[in-house]
C-alpha cells in the first residue's frame, strides 16, 4: 500500500474555477475595472452597495464573493 505522501502526490489536481470577480472585471473597461477594484479594497464601502450597483449593471456579484475577496481568499487583482 502506498504511503500518505505518495497518495497525496498522485491525487489529480482539480482545475480551479475562475473567481467571479475576475469574470466581472474582464467585462469592464479600464476605468470601471479600477473603480470596482478601489471599491472592493475600500472597507468603508459596503459589500451590499457594491453588489446592488453591479447587479443593476447586469454583472451581479454576491455578498459572499465580495466578503471572500476582502478576506484575501482570492488572488489579488
Amino acid at each position: 500500500m502506498a504511503g500518505l505522501a505518495d497518495e497525496i502526490r498522485n491525487e489529480p489536481s482539480r482545475r480551479r474555477r475562475r473567481n467571479r470577480i475576475q469574470e466581472v472585471m474582464d467585462q469592464l473597461d479600464a476605468k470601471d475595472k479600477q473603480a470596482l477594484k478601489d471599491a472592493l479594497d475600500d472597507v468603508n464601502i459596503s459589500g451590499v452597495s457594491i453588489c446592488r450597483v453591479m447587479k443593476a449593471r447586469g454583472l451581479p456579484l454576491s455578498e459572499s464573493i465580495v466578503s471572500n475577496y476582502r478576506r484575501g481568499m482570492y488572488d489579488p487583482l
